[in-house]
């Protein structure tokens, strides 16, 4: 990267048919406010030093093959609004996530994340599309996500979670899309969940749940 990258604002290289692996160098662009390099051909893992672009808000880095663990560096990016990380291969996603109080947008959808869904994800409170949907979670679904009451769209399906669904998601008055599909949860439907007058569209089927 040349020395006058300090001032570039912008990355945006969508499907430009990009190879390798995203370079170390990347740190240098000190004043960078958005990285989209969506549908691409990278591999290989997101280089640790994008924890230290303390300008950034946009990181969209859907639609390549990248892997290995999302780096807990990127919970240092205070400004992040929008992560885009979907249909890649990355297999953990750190707890400092949760340390991303602006954003609105997490979009892990469409990788290979296991573990479980951390309960400190009820404190990212300006959350609105929040995508964990098609990969290999396991665990409960914590209620502490009952708390995110900016949201708007909830996608769990296509994982392997387990026990009921919490009650805690009926305080989510704003929630227009809740995908829970395709998992192992068991128990009652929560009755509250009929209380969500602005949900438009919600898919339970495919679990071991009862009620109607």
């Amino acid at each position: 990267l040349a020395a006058d990258s300090f001032s570039v604002h912008e990355i945006k290289f969508d499907g430009a048919g990009l190879t390798g692996s995203i370079p170390e160098d990347i740190s240098k662009l000190n004043n960078v406010r958005m990285i989209s390099l969506a549908s691409n051909a990278l591999v290989g893992g997101i280089p640790p030093v994008i924890g230290s672009l303390e300008s950034l808000e946009v990181l969209n880095l859907k639609e390549n093959q990248l892997d290995g663990d999302i780096p807990a560096d990127i919970g240092n990016l205070a400004f992040l609004t929008n992560l885009t990380l979907s249909d890649n291969l990355f297999t953990k996603m750190p707890q400092e996530l949760c340390q991303l109080s602006n954003l609105t947008r997490l979009f892990l959808d469409n990788n290979r994340l296991c573990g479980s869904i951390p309960a400190e994800f009820g404190k990212l409170y300006n959350l609105e599309y929040l995508y964990l949907d098609h990969n290999r979670l396991s665990g409960e679904i914590p209620g502490e996500l009952g708390t995110l009451i900016n949201l708007k769209c909830l996608y769990l399906s296509k994982n392997q979670l387990t026990g009921r669904i919490p009650a805690e998601l009926g305080k989510l008055f704003n929630l227009k899309e809740l995908l829970l599909h395709d998992n192992k949860l068991s128990g009652p439907i929560p009755s509250c969940l009929g209380r969500l007058t602005k949900l438009v569209f919600m898919s339970l089927n495919h679990n071991e749940l009862t009620g109607e």
